[in-house]
């Protein structure tokens, strides 16, 4: 099966386990995944009202939650298992309008066993504020670069008014890749699972091939098949997350599916970052 590359970053498989909806740490021994993303973190706890989930015909509906874990407890209890997995680490930061993601990647330096870091604008207190103003992006990604130096995957709102805009302000501010999708936003929350496939699809197809960076799609994925055809569409690799919710395994069973099917997915000099900079530049 092929690899997905990425500036900096290079994944065994192009199936990710998305934050969130993933059981990560059991994921973490899976050596057909590409990486697994762990729930988003901030520098100081913030409280909140708990995610609520509700089943529709065309997947779930999610309010996420206020609050946030903080990271230094995620490295007294993770570090460990983040240190000795197989699978490599994506550690997910929520960005927040007080700047504690910038402290989060601070931590982060040096620690062993994090492959990169997924800053989630996509949910969370500033999450569309950030995305929709490119050059605040830029900047954001800028200083995170000064603090931390793992790679840094950008997640996006499905909803962007000008994606093409801020997937251009992610590859200026140094980013590896950009994950598109991660939710369609409805009048009563986020709408994850078979229903948003489609939407994210026809999303990919608009941006990957001309992307000035490796896209990440992220929306619906619960068989081979869809993973294959967002592939197809441009895509570096995929996310798999609300599927987690019927079977805590399901982007590991999509990996191995992918390896039995002999598909080559996630070529290894597809899309790549174009005149965009290194993280040492950023």
């Amino acid at each position: 099966m092929s690899s997905a590359r990425f500036e900096a970053l290079t994944l065994a498989s192009p199936v990710i386990a998305a934050a969130g909806c993933a059981p990560a740490v059991g994921l973490l021994g899976d050596t057909h995944l590409g990486a697994v993303v762990t729930p988003s973190y901030l520098f100081r706890r913030r409280s909140g009202a708990r995610s609520a989930v509700q089943e529709t015909a065309g997947g779930v509906l999610f309010q996420p939650s206020a609050a946030t874990p903080e990271i230094g407890n995620a490295l007294r209890r993770q570090a460990h298992a983040w240190a000795t997995a197989t699978t490599k680490v994506v550690v997910s930061l929520l960005i927040d309008e007080r700047g504690g993601f910038i402290e989060a990647a601070a931590q982060l330096e040096g620690v062993r066993g994090p492959a990169a870091l997924e800053l989630n604008l996509a949910w969370g207190a500033a999450d569309g504020l950030v995305a929709e103003d490119p050059p605040l992006v830029r900047q954001t990604l800028r200083r995170v670069g000064q603090v931390c130096r793992l790679p840094v995957l950008v997640k996006l709102p499905y909803d962007l008014a000008d994606p093409e805009a801020a997937l251009e302000a992610c590859a200026a501010g140094g980013a590896a890749g950009a994950v598109v999708g991660a939710g369609v936003p409805t009048g009563d929350g986020m709408l994850l699972g078979p229903a948003t496939f489609p939407l994210v699809l026809e999303l990919v197809r608009r941006l990957a091939r001309d992307a000035p960076l490796p896209v990440i799609a992220c929306g619906g994925v619960a068989t081979a098949a869809q993973a294959r055809a967002y592939l197809d569409a441009g895509a570096a690799a995929v996310q798999v997350g609300s599927a987690h919710l019927a079977n805590p395994r399901a982007a590991a069973d999509i990996a191995r599916a992918l390896v039995d099917e002999g598909v080559a997915t996630g070529a290894p000099d597809g899309p790549r970052a174009r005149g965009s900079p290194n993280r040492s530049s950023a």
